[in-house]
């Protein structure tokens, strides 16, 4: 009979107890001694043995360096700039900081290292970063609880970002939250009405990352989004945030869809009552560990070929890996849906770095030409059309620098920091994290983490003024 391993424990697929079909699965067969299962079919596996494990490594509860997996190691070989400057220096980045890791068996997911390949993937698109100046009890902070909770807070800024912060919490097993949001530099520089020689598009949405593990994981909600600064239509269908409604969906809502597997739910109305800074296609989801490792299980087995599987799988997948089954696969799909999203948000921004740029397209022209000839056209990573008269490698003309075909801007710059300070005053009235900072930390210390952090009251439209940019105002923006 064919077999399968669950974690330490051999249950019998069949002919044993009833069945029923599942829809897909992967196999690895070990000669003749049967049939194993893989559980996590986004995985390679290797030695015959396959668990439905979704157990992590295991965990000791001393500090150490954050594992870089071979994807993220090509991302974090610069040092950032934070490193760089005088008297911050011994200061660890999103990237390198430490945090204690969770026990083997624990219920909880920790973000580190979603929060590490954002702030890696972000410094390498928009970078360099510099970091912006805080005062060293506000961006670090420690309960009296063995350290716990822990407070962890960075704010940079680069040539097309304003302001990239990130925040992580830390309550062991209790709690881990991360929170990331990236503000476009509300300048793009060239003429700001045509959009001609633009360095990037200076009204793009916010990107907004929000991953909690509450309550000793019983409680997971994840919140990614492209947070628009105007619900105008044309705005929305700018940076393809519209939802039709009549059965065509948008870009960002297709990448939505992708991840219905982490429990896309509708999103609370006691923090979501007023949508002006959400778009329709935010994901937000309640992730259900448990569920997610059974699924996963049994598309591994259906992979396979296994038609029937016993009635009592769904109970034997997790019996052997207790409060921690699921956590893994939560993991890894919440980290693919940020760097979806991420991704889109880079692609929206647009940004002309013409040394990654023209390299990134020039290349992509050789391959066109090489592998499909003249009549082939092909679209490159950042979103480039295809290219024009592709006459062969060696006298292919080089695309035209996306800065010169971006389309004239919706909000003026006065306009996009208007509605940056107004979504920060809009979250300084609902975040719900900062009643948390007032119970751990005191009334004080949390006053001063939302002004000086979280969200300053006013700081974009100060920061133009401060340039001498606030002459950039409607007279200058595209008429609605």
């Amino acid at each position: 009979p064919q077999e399968a391993w669950m974690s330490s424990r051999l249950a019998r697929i069949a002919p044993h107890g009833g069945c029923h079909r599942v829809a897909s699965v992967r196999i690895q067969r070990r000669d003749a001694r049967g049939v194993t299962a893989a559980a996590r079919p986004l995985e390679s596996t290797t030695g015959g043995r396959v668990s439905f494990s979704s157990r992590r490594t295991p965990r000791r509860h001393a500090p150490r360096p954050p594992r870089v997996s071979p994807m993220d190691a090509s991302l974090s070989d610069t040092p950032s700039a934070f490193e760089k400057l005088d008297g911050i220096a011994d200061r660890p980045t999103p990237a390198s900081v430490e945090f204690d890791l969770l026990p083997f068996d624990s219920a909880c997911v920790p973000w580190t290292a979603h929060m590490r390949w954002v702030f890696n993937r972000l410094e390498s698109a928009l970078g360099p970063f510099v970091p912006v100046p805080m005062d060293a009890d506000v961006c670090t902070n420690f309960g009296k609880n063995n350290g716990k909770p822990r407070v962890e807070s960075w704010v940079y800024r680069s040539q097309y970002a304003r302001r990239i912060r990130f925040t992580y919490v830390d309550q062991g097993e209790e709690k881990q939250i991360f929170n990331a949001v990236v503000y476009p530099e509300p300048s793009s520089g060239g003429d700001e009405k045509s959009g001609k020689n633009k360095t990037h598009n200076g009204d793009c949405p916010l990107l907004g990352v929000d991953l909690l593990c509450l309550a000793k994981g019983k409680n997971i909600l994840v919140g990614i989004d492209l947070q628009p600064l105007s619900q105008d239509s044309t705005y929305l269908e700018r940076y393809g945030l519209t939802c039709s409604g009549n059965g065509v969906t948008d870009d960002l809502a297709a990448i939505r869809d992708a991840f219905g597997d982490l429990n896309a739910v509708t999103p609370s109305k006691r923090f979501y009552q007023d949508a002006r800074f959400f778009s329709q296609s935010m994901l937000f989801a309640r992730p259900d560990p448990k569920a997610m490792a059974t699924h996963a299980a049994q598309q591994a087995l259906a992979a396979a070929g296994v038609e029937c599987v016993p009635e009592t799988f769904a109970d034997d997948v997790c019996v052997a890996e207790g409060p921690g089954c699921g956590t893994q696969v939560v993991e890894e799909r919440t980290l693919a849906a940020v760097k979806a999203y991420c991704e889109f948000f880079l692609e929206k921004l647009d940004v002309a770095n013409e040394v990654r740029r023209g390299e990134k397209e020039e290349e992509d022209a050789l391959v066109a030409n090489v592998t499909a000839g003249p009549d082939f056209g092909a679209e490159s990573a950042f979103g480039d059309e295809g290219n024009e008269g592709n006459e062969g490698a060696a006298g292919a003309e080089k695309p035209k620098p996306k800065s010169e075909e971006r389309d004239a801007r919706i909000l003026s710059p006065l306009e996009t920091a208007e509605a940056h300070d107004a979504h920060d005053a809009w979250q300084k009235q609902r975040d719900p994290a900062i009643a948390l900072f007032e119970n751990w930390f005191g009334k004080v210390w949390a006053e001063r983490m939302v002004d000086e952090v979280l969200f300053p009251t006013g700081l974009a439209v100060r920061e133009l003024e401060a340039r001498g940019l606030l002459g950039l105002g409607k007279g200058n923006a595209v008429e609605k």
